[in-house]
């Protein structure tokens, strides 16, 4: 399965509500209705980067606007792991 990278700007602190169910959403690692399965979410300075594994980047962009996120094309970048080549 494809992996991808988005960023986005958060307006603010995320609600605990909204931390918890993103942590929840990493640690059951089950995609979503998009197929989109989140590996991690990092945020630093008012900007979010998700990792996710997924069809393709629209179905990224769908699982975002899904929970409020909305996120352009040119947001969202296929990635691969030096790690796991």
């Amino acid at each position: 399965m494809p992996r991808f990278l988005d960023h986005h700007t958060l307006t603010g602190a995320l609600p605990k509500e909204a931390v918890d169910m993103i942590k929840s959403a990493v640690k059951a690692s089950k995609p979503d209705q998009f197929g989109v399965k989140p590996i991690d979410v990092l945020i630093a300075q008012g900007e979010s980067y998700c990792i996710t594994e997924a069809p393709n980047a629209d179905a990224v962009i769908k699982s975002h606007k899904a929970i409020g996120f909305e996120l352009g094309k040119s947001n969202v970048k296929q990635v691969t792991s030096l790690a796991s080549s």
